[in-house]
C-alpha cells in the first residue's frame, strides 16, 4: 500500500474509534486477516478495548503487517484445536488476560506456560493458612510428569479426602491411619467399596514413598509394610467383582436380540425402536473382541479399522497417544468383526452421511477438514499434517472430517 492510502485508513479508523469510545474498556482478542492495510484496524481495536492478543487467520497473513503488529501487541497462532474445546479456549483467555508483564520487561506469558517441560494443565496446588505452598505441591509436581490431567484430578480428590477430618499427613501415625481406614470403610454414611479403598490406599502409599525416598521429609513410613505388599491399610478383597460373565451363546443371543433387534427365531422384531442396529452390533463386537479401553474405543477412527482383508487375516491397529499413559500397544480386529463393520459402513453409515451432508457443510468451520488421507503411512493432511496414532483426544482426532464425502 502507498503511504497516503495507509494515512487515510488510519484517519478513518481513528475517527470511528473516537466516535464510539466507551467509558469502561473490555478485554478483547482480535481474529482477523492480517493483510497490509490491517495494522491501522488493529490499533483502532486496541484504542476501544484492552487488546490482549491478535490471532491472524493462517491463510491471510502479510509478513510485513505481522512484524509491524508484533512490535506493539502479542500475536499468537490461530489453530482449530485452540478453540475446539471450551476448557482449552478458557485457559488461553486466562493466560492472555492475566499474564501481563510489568512495564519495561519483555516477557511472553503464553510462550512461557506452553513451553516444553512446562507445568502441566490440571496440576493442583495446596496452600496453608498463611497462603504458602505446602509440601504436597512437590508430590503432585512429580506426578504431573507422567500423569494426565484427569488422573491428576482423581489423585487430588483422593488426597483431599484423606485430609478429612483435617490432619497433617506428615505427622500422621499408624493408629491415625487405621482410624481413617475404619472411618472410610465402616462408619461413613456411604462406606467405600473394597475397590474404591484400594485406589485410596495407592494414593497414600505413593505419597509416603515420595516423602521418604525422594523428598526426605520423613525418616520412615508411619506404618509397617510387609515385603509382599500387605500392610495395616489393606482391607477387603476385589477378587469377587460384581460382573456377570456371559458364555459365547449368551453373547450371541444378546447381540441378535438386544442389539440387532431380532426375535429369538431370527425374524425382525417390529417393536424394536433402534434405527442403527448394524452400528450397535458392530460396535459391540468391536469392543468385546479387541479389549479396547473406553477412551481408546471412543477415539478410534474409521481409517484405523480399515476394510476387511482378502486373505481373511486380522487387522492390527497401533495405538499410541490414546492408549493408557500414552504407551504404544497393538490390538487385533478379527476378520468377522471387520466384515460386520464394513457392512455397516456401506449401508447404514452411507445413508447417515448423505442425510447429514448439508448440516456438515454448514458447520464445516467447526471441523478439522481432511484434504488427504494417506492410509499407507496413516497420516491426515488438513490444517497441517497429522500422524493418526499421535493424534490425541480432544485434538483434531475428535473433529476430523473427510472433505469430499464428509466421512469420519
Amino acid at each position: 500500500m502507498e503511504s497516503f492510502e495507509r494515512a487515510r485508513l488510519d484517519a478513518y479508523f481513528a475517527k470511528i474509534a473516537a466516535q464510539f469510545a466507551a467509558d469502561e474498556q473490555a478485554a478483547s482478542f482480535l481474529v482477523t486477516h492480517l493483510l497490509p492495510e490491517r495494522p491501522g484496524f488493529v490499533r483502532a481495536v486496541a484504542s476501544l478495548s484492552r487488546l490482549r492478543a491478535v490471532l491472524p487467520k493462517p491463510k491471510s497473513i502479510s509478513p510485513a503487517a505481522q512484524r509491524e503488529v508484533e512490535q506493539t501487541f502479542p500475536v499468537d497462532a490461530l489453530t482449530r484445536e485452540l478453540f475446539a474445546e471450551t476448557d482449552t479456549a478458557l485457559d488461553y483467555g486466562k493466560v492472555r488476560r492475566f499474564g501481563a508483564a510489568p512495564d519495561g520487561i519483555d516477557f511472553d506469558f503464553l510462550r512461557y506456560v506452553t513451553r516444553e517441560r512446562a507445568l502441566k494443565e490440571g496440576t493442583p496446588f495446596f496452600l496453608g493458612s498463611d497462603m504458602r505452598p505446602q509440601p504436597h505441591c512437590s508430590f503432585f509436581l512429580d506426578l504431573a510428569k507422567t500423569l494426565k490431567a484427569k488422573s491428576l484430578q482423581d489423585y487430588t480428590y483422593d488426597f483431599l479426602e484423606s485430609l478429612d477430618p483435617p490432619s497433617d499427613v506428615l505427622s500422621a501415625t499408624e493408629d491415625g491411619l487405621l482410624a481413617y481406614r475404619e472411618h472410610c470403610t465402616e462408619h461413613r454414611d456411604e462406606p467405600m467399596s473394597p475397590a474404591t479403598w484400594k485406589r485410596r490406599r495407592v494414593t497414600i502409599h505413593n505419597f509416603y514413598d515420595w516423602a521418604v525416598d525422594e523428598a526426605k521429609l520423613l525418616a520412615r513410613r508411619p506404618y509397617y509394610r510387609r515385603p509382599n505388599g500387605r500392610d495395616v491399610l489393606s482391607w477387603g478383597t476385589t477378587a469377587a467383582l460384581d460382573v456377570r460373565h456371559l458364555t459365547y451363546e449368551q453373547w450371541g443371543f444378546l447381540d441378535r436380540v438386544g442389539l440387532r433387534g431380532l426375535l429369538p427365531d431370527g425374524t425382525a422384531d417390529p417393536s424394536f425402536r433402534s434405527a442403527h442396529t448394524l452400528r450397535d452390533s458392530a460396535a459391540g463386537n468391536l469392543s468385546i473382541t479387541t479389549g479396547l479401553r473406553l477412551r481408546e474405543f471412543r477415539a478410534l477412527l474409521d481409517i484405523e479399522v480399515g476394510p476387511p482383508r482378502r486373505d481373511g487375516t486380522a487387522k492390527e491397529v497401533e495405538l499410541q497417544t490414546i492408549a493408557k499413559f500414552g504407551l504404544p500397544r497393538t490390538v487385533e480386529i478379527q476378520d468377522a468383526t471387520l466384515r460386520e463393520i464394513d457392512w455397516y459402513r456401506r449401508t447404514e453409515r452411507a445413508a447417515m452421511v448423505r442425510r447429514a451432508s448439508r448440516n456438515l457443510w454448514r458447520r464445516r468451520e467447526e471441523f478439522f477438514v481432511v484434504d488427504d488421507v494417506n492410509t499407507r503411512q496413516m497420516k491426515l493432511r488438513g490444517v497441517g499434517t497429522w500422524s493418526v496414532k499421535a493424534m490425541s483426544r480432544p485434538s483434531p482426532r475428535r473433529y476430523a472430517r473427510w472433505s469430499p464425502r464428509y466421512d469420519t
